[in-house]
């Protein structure tokens, strides 16, 4: 989220251009994640899609998302699109008499997806950066960031306290993207998904993560995690 905006669906602009540094390789084709949502955001790009294929066969709308982003948006074990986000989507399709489409994937390669147009809809953070390669509409719904690490750990008050420390991020998300692009002196430990970034805090292999809070106070609620918000919300 872009210092408290929200998360917003975004529809292809123009070619992104890449992130530069070693340790940020791995973010080339990884701008954007869902954070923040606000219902109007997604009227508005549902109609800008339908009013272009007013006089085109009906086709269904091509959305993409995060495979393992609960309570937002993740594949069951059966391979079925589920979440707060798919309902949203199946019932703004409809109500303009059309189908849905949802391919959730890794988030990198969602991203990618709709920076070449196999979809059409991606719901998503909006940034500066990121508006010069998407177009967003405006957000939906909100949500935080936090700061997390061991049970015990001493409280961070902001991210200025996580320079020159290993902080594990999200391959593609808002905060690996915030952190480059307002040049931090962390170390990124990247991982495939907010769980893995979770993982490498226990593992020893991070000091913290840098997640959105829905999803990482999910898990560590759930699964009994030995891990706490370090401090205030963020974005």
């Amino acid at each position: 989220m872009c210092l408290g905006s929200g998360a917003e669906c975004a529809r292809n602009s123009r070619p992104t251009a890449q992130a530069s540094g070693q340790d940020w390789r791995r973010l080339d084709v990884a701008k954007h994640t869902i954070n923040k949502m606000r219902l109007s955001g997604v009227l508005f790009v549902i109609g800008l899609l339908l009013s272009g294929l007013a006089n085109a066969e009906p086709r269904p709308l091509r959305f993409a998302g995060d495979d393992h982003y609960p309570p937002f948006e993740w594949l069951t074990r059966n391979g079925e699109p589920r979440g707060f986000v798919v309902d949203l989507q199946m019932a703004l399709a409809a109500q303009g008499g059309r189908d849905a489409q949802h391919l959730l994937m890794h988030w990198p390669d969602a991203q990618a997806a709709l920076r070449t147009g196999e979809v059409d809809v991606v719901a998503m953070f909006a940034s500066p950066s990121r508006a010069r390669d998407f177009l967003f509409t405006t957000p939906f719904y909100f949500v935080t960031h936090g700061i997390y690490g061991p049970v015990g750990t001493e409280g961070v008050p902001d991210l200025e306290a996580l320079e020159g420390h290993r902080v594990a991020l999200e391959d593609g998300g808002y905060a690996a993207d915030t952190l480059q692009q307002g040049g931090m002196q962390v170390v990124p430990i990247i991982r495939e998904d907010y769980r893995a970034a979770l993982q490498a805090v226990l593992d020893g292999q991070a000091d913290f993560a840098l997640l959105p809070q829905p999803v990482a106070n999910r898990t560590i609620s759930r699964e009994s995690l030995p891990l706490q918000v370090l401090g205030p919300p963020l974005w």
